[in-house]
C-alpha cells in the first residue's frame, strides 16, 4: 500500500509531525512518503493521503486548502485523514463558544466525503520570537477575543512545545485501524 503525507507547515512544526505520522508507516512496511504541499505533489497512485497543517484562525493554511480544493475529485475517490498542529489539541469554551480540537477538522471532513477516515489535532510548538509581526497580532488579538487573563497570555507567550512523537504514533495506528 503507498501513502503519502502531503503538510502545509508555516514554522516546520507541522513538517515534524508529518514527518513522524510518515515514518509510523514506513516501519509498518507500507511505501510511505511525505512531501510538502507547495511541492505539488501527485496522489494520483497512493492509496491513501494524509493532509495536514498547522492551524491558523481556526483553521489550516491557504495553501493545503487550495490543494484540497484544487484535488477534490480525485482525494474524494480515495481514502484519506487529516490532521491539524495546534497548541491547543482539545476543544475549549470561551463566552459560549467552541474553539480549538477537532471541531477545526469538521468542514474539511465533510468536503472529502466517506473516505475520509480519520482525523486529530496534534501538538505544536510556539516560539513568539519565531513568530511574523501578522502572526503574533493575531495570536494577541485571538486571545484579547477569548478573554485571557494577563497571566493567560504570558504563559501562552513564553516559549513551549506540545510536539510529542508517541502522540503523532499513536495516530498513525489509529489510522491503520481504520483501515481494517
Amino acid at each position: 500500500m503507498k501513502v503519502i503525507t502531503i503538510y502545509a507547515s508555516k514554522y516546520g512544526s507541522t513538517k515534524t509531525v508529518a514527518e513522524w505520522i510518515t515514518e509510523r508507516f514506513a516501519l509498518e512496511g507500507f511505501k510511505a512518503e511525505c512531501a510538502d504541499v507547495e511541492t505539488n505533489p501527485m496522489c494520483f497512485g497512493c492509496d491513501l493521503i494524509l493532509l495536514g497543517s498547522g492551524i491558523y484562525s481556526h483553521k489550516f493554511l491557504p495553501s493545503i486548502e487550495q490543494y484540497i480544493a484544487e484535488n477534490i475529485n480525485l482525494l474524494m475517490t480515495k481514502k484519506t485523514a487529516l490532521f491539524g498542529v495546534a497548541m491547543r489539541t482539545e476543544t475549549f469554551f470561551r463566552k459560549g463558544n467552541a474553539y480549538g480540537g477537532a471541531i477545526m477538522l469538521e468542514r474539511y471532513g465533510a468536503m472529502l466525503g466517506q473516505k475520509c477516515i480519520a482525523g486529530k489535532i496534534l501538538g505544536g510548538e510556539m516560539v513568539f520570537s519565531r513568530l511574523s509581526e501578522g502572526d503574533v497580532h493575531r495570536l494577541e488579538k485571538f486571545y484579547h477575543s477569548i478573554a485571557l487573563s494577563e497571566a493567560e497570555k504570558a504563559q501562552r507567550m513564553s516559549p513551549r512545545t506540545m510536539m510529542d512523537k508517541k502522540q503523532c504514533w499513536d495516530f498513525a495506528e489509529e489510522i491503520l485501524g481504520a483501515l481494517g
